[in-house]
């Protein structure tokens, strides 16, 4: 018996803690899930499908809080995918069962699991059901899509606190690329209190200084639980490709050294051309713009 198209995940937003999963996501680790198909002789039927094995992110200690207490330093979560895995064909043992193990991408979220059988002659079957991918103390980075060098944005980071207990938690911002910087007045790193079951916005007002791609890190740490995020950001360029043209004529009688042209001063040398072109007379340089015209 074999089964199709097992294990598609879609993404979607978490509707709940997760179940059994431990306090923490394991970072590369692997999530097994068993899919198991009961065969039978009779009429064709849906058949039972998945059931999620948990998984959890570990990490060292490292720095401390006011008080002293090591907090922990998570690894960053950067691997995100609309689809965990997927195989078109996956053969099962005698009892109709398969095992996978699946480095599971680092969306904290919920995952649809479904599974489609095919057996002896017209035996069919499917299955589905979801898991989820949760942390006890997590956050939500909120930024545009991308960045144009000289605006001034925010950057946010949703801090959600499902342990047991309040807890002052550390919460920090790194920028990579050198092309965003914070502005002068503002911190890198604060610490706020989070109630349990509480969340708390936390904003940085940044400037896009040069076109790149920027790296951005935040971290939320406290000495139970932590969680970190790095993503990547376009950052384009101020600015529109613009043409400025000038025409003139020099009569036969004048004279002149030189010809005046508005260069910007705001320009990028590297990507300036300047295309001086003359004619005797009005009608060849009609010919010359021609194509121009044409396009």
């Amino acid at each position: 018996m074999q089964t199709l198209g097992a294990f598609g995940g879609e993404l979607s937003r978490p509707t709940s803690r997760s179940y059994g999963f431990g306090e923490r996501l394991m970072k590369r680790g692997a999530m097994k899930a068993e899919m198991m198909v009961a065969e039978s002789d009779a009429m064709p039927a849906p058949m039972a499908a998945a059931s999620p094995v948990a998984a959890g992110l570990r990490a060292g200690s490292a720095l401390s809080d006011d008080e002293g207490s090591p907090l922990v330093e998570p690894t960053a979560r950067s691997n995100f995918a609309d689809t965990a895995y997927w195989s078109a064909t996956l053969v099962t043992d005698a009892d109709g069962r398969v095992d996978l193990d699946i480095p599971m991408p680092e969306n904290l979220t919920t995952w649809k699991i479904k599974s489609w059988s095919m057996g002896h002659g017209t035996i069919v079957g499917q299955g589905e059901t979801e898991v989820i991918t949760s942390k006890d103390l997590l956050f939500r980075m909120q930024a545009p899509r991308f960045f144009t060098e000289r605006d001034e944005f925010v950057l946010s980071a949703n801090v959600h606190n499902y342990l047991d207990a309040a807890k002052p938690v550390t919460v920090s911002i790194e920028l990579g690329g050198e092309t965003l910087t914070l502005l002068p007045d503002v911190s890198s790193s604060q610490v706020v209190e989070i109630s349990a079951g509480g969340e708390q916005r936390i904003d940085w007002r940044v400037r896009a200084q040069h076109e790149g791609e920027a790296f951005i890190t935040m971290k939320a740490l406290t000495d139970v639980e932590s969680d970190a995020m790095e993503m990547r950001y376009p950052v384009q360029v101020h600015g529109v490709p613009k043409t400025d043209s000038w025409s003139g004529i020099i009569r036969p009688n004048e004279t002149r050294d030189e010809i005046v042209l508005d260069v910007p001063e705001q320009r990028r040398p590297e990507a300036s051309q300047l295309t001086v072109r003359y004619s005797p007379s009005i009608a060849t340089a009609m010919v010359d713009a021609l194509p121009y015209l044409v396009n």
